[in-house]
């Protein structure tokens, strides 16, 4: 009888050990990316948004084309394991101007410490916080997201541009498959993909169906005009900034729109460029008479809606 209740002890023991240490690894294990809510944060309607230069770095600011009716949007941040997250470098509108697409950047945009966000129309602000990237991110609507899988800790041999459903937080498919690496990227109504080398200061231009059109060397940050025939970016001498400007479609007829300022976002129109510069000021400028405008002191990476 002893015997029995000591093996009936021992056995106890041993399935109450086997499930702790079940337990033990599942809590252990990754887990899945979750969406998580933000405050809710109704959108403007003023069409630039950029980030504010105001020492929290997470603040949008939102302004008229003239420079008047300047608002600001606090991005939540509560939902990040730390207070050290930031808005990234770029918040872009929708392909229809209903919702924003944003990230936020632990420490200066260290390799695969993005979060994807979108801000939808209705003030509904998503995170997908356990999900990691570095790249851009590209609105297709405001549950599917464009990105890049070429980032630090399992990057694939050959980088992807990704699409990512923000309501599940999982990769759905790959749009192009590139033999080097991806940096920022954008992509033109029509499906022509521009996007940086990852080890280089260059950007490949590819048409819809993947094939390479031409190469830009010394240059960064390219942005396509809404019609798709223009291509802006920022470009590069010696490895030093020196300027924007613009080539066509079949890579012929570049021009020089700047000798100062970065990451150019163009108007609805094509007519005009908004940009920064590095006394955080922030330009538009009209790409045939070369018309500036000062829209606002102290902002950076604007973008039109």
């Amino acid at each position: 009888m002893k015997k029995r209740i000591m093996l009936g002890v021992g056995i106890s023991a041993l399935v109450l050990m086997t499930l702790c240490a079940i337990v033990y690894f599942i809590s252990r294990a990754p887990k899945p990316a979750e969406v998580e809510l933000g405050l809710n944060l109704p959108l403007p309607d003023n069409p630039i948004v950029f980030r504010v230069e105001d020492g929290s770095r997470t603040t949008l600011g939102f302004i008229d084309p003239d420079g008047s009716n300047f608002t600001t949007r606090e991005i939540d941040i509560s939902l990040t394991r730390d207070r050290s997250f930031q808005v990234a470098e770029q918040t872009t509108w929708g392909s229809d101007g209903t919702f924003l697409v944003t990230g936020l950047a632990n420490d200066w945009l260290n390799a695969g410490e993005v979060i994807p966000v979108v801000i939808t129309d209705n003030g509904e602000t998503r995170f997908c916080k356990d999900f990691r990237l570095f790249g851009s991110l590209w609105g297709i609507d405001s549950t599917h997201l464009l990105t890049t899988n070429d980032h630090a800790g399992g990057a694939p041999e050959h980088p992807q541009i990704v699409t990512l459903n923000m309501e599940t937080c999982r990769i759905e498919d790959v749009l192009y498959t590139s033999s080097n690496g991806i940096g920022f990227f954008s992509m033109s109504s029509d499906g022509w993909i521009a996007h940086e080398k990852r080890d280089d200061i260059g950007i490949v231009v590819l048409d819809n169906q993947g094939r390479l059109v031409f190469e830009i060397d010394d240059a960064l940050l390219p942005n396509w005009s809404r019609d798709g025939e223009w291509l802006a970016y920022d470009s590069y001498n010696q490895g030093t900034q020196d300027g924007i400007k613009i080539v066509n479609r079949s890579g012929s007829d570049t021009q020089v729109i700047t000798d100062v300022g970065s990451h150019p976002w163009w108007s609805p129109d094509g007519k005009w460029l908004v940009y920064y510069t590095g006394a955080n000021e922030i330009y538009k400028i009209n790409i045939i008479t070369n018309e500036k405008v000062l829209l606002y002191s102290g902002g950076r990476y604007p973008t039109w809606r």
